[in-house]
């Protein structure tokens, strides 16, 4: 019993200064952007990404002798959660009036639900089937410490790689 306790408190004496040491990466000063100069970031290659473009483009344009026929979706994200957006869509399907969206976008899930919302109600069953039948195991492959120890956790860029969620994606795009 007395080596054990003495094995613990040695393993305790070299992982504590060292986690310790990890936490410090924590604590690192933050350098916001002052405020008069937020309007100020660009984008390298993307000169009208941080405002509104104002030129005329047809492929957005609202035409004018139709212009109640232009619904817009902004979804958001959720997690897990974001299962919501694609019962709400299904459930404003079944209800009868759901339109058909000019522009749909989304951050997070609700960026994954946007093209299927965008492609209409016809996907439904897509949006349903990607949100009642799929796990985490479809979309996350854990590499830290269940998956291959602790070194990936430590040398890596995350503790999950998300490439079969990337496959996924892939085997649902059409070329």
């Amino acid at each position: 019993m007395q080596k054990f306790r003495l094995f613990r408190i040695g393993v305790l004496a070299v992982f504590m200064p060292l986690m310790l040491l990890f936490l410090t990466g924590c604590g690192l000063p933050r350098n916001p952007v002052p405020l008069a100069r937020i309007s100020d970031g660009r984008l390298a290659g993307f000169s009208k990404v941080r405002f509104w473009d104002v030129q005329y483009n047809p492929d957005v344009s609202i035409d004018s002798k139709d212009s109640s026929d232009c619904s817009f979706l902004a979804l958001s994200g959720g997690g897990a959660k974001g299962a919501f957006g694609a019962g709400f869509l299904n459930g404003w399907t079944d209800s009868g009036t759901r339109p058909n969206f000019k522009i749909v976008t989304g951050i997070s899930t609700g960026a994954l639900i946007a093209p299927l919302a965008f492609l209409g109600s016809e996907y439904d069953d897509k949006l349903r089937e990607s949100y009642t039948t799929i796990t985490t195991r479809d979309i996350l492959d854990v590499q830290g410490l269940l998956g291959f120890g602790i070194l990936p956790i430590l040398t890596g860029e995350s503790y999950a790689s998300t490439k079969p969620l990337q496959n996924m994606i892939s085997d649902m795009l059409t070329p």
